[in-house]
């Protein structure tokens, strides 16, 4: 198993519903990661003053900010432009994912096994191009 190789990296997760940001949040703890969560894209911008990750998983509709604005927001910061951002969603968000730089989309749901493969990819390999 190749979870030695991501163990430590930290990851932003961004997620309005509380039992999915806690159970993915120990699901990736588990795997070595380290976690920060956040509940809207407003926490997780000030999440990201706090400390800089290796990868952001946010989900797309949010209160206050949703993901696509935080991800808006996050590219517009050029010392993040190095961080991939997945998102984790139920609806593809049409004909945004390019401009704002998504490195990733998973439709919700999406097997654990999945999100894992895409993790590792992301945090250990240049992300593939589309």
């Amino acid at each position: 198993m190749k979870n030695e190789s991501i163990a430590g990296k930290i990851i932003l997760l961004v997620e309005d519903h509380a039992d999915t940001r806690e159970f993915l949040s120990q699901w990736l703890q588990h795997r070595g990661l380290t976690v920060i969560t956040a509940s809207d894209g407003v926490q997780a911008l000030n999440a990201l003053l706090v400390e800089t990750p290796d990868l952001i998983l946010t989900d797309c509709r949010m209160p206050n900010m949703d993901g696509i604005e935080f991800s808006r927001q996050v590219r517009m910061r050029s010392i993040f432009d190095h961080i991939p951002i997945a998102l984790l969603s139920a609806v593809l968000p049409k004909n945004q994912l390019k401009e704002l730089g998504i490195a990733l989309f998973l439709q919700k749901p999406f097997p654990l096994g999945d999100l894992l493969s895409e993790i590792r990819r992301l945090l250990l390999e240049q992300p593939l191009a589309a």
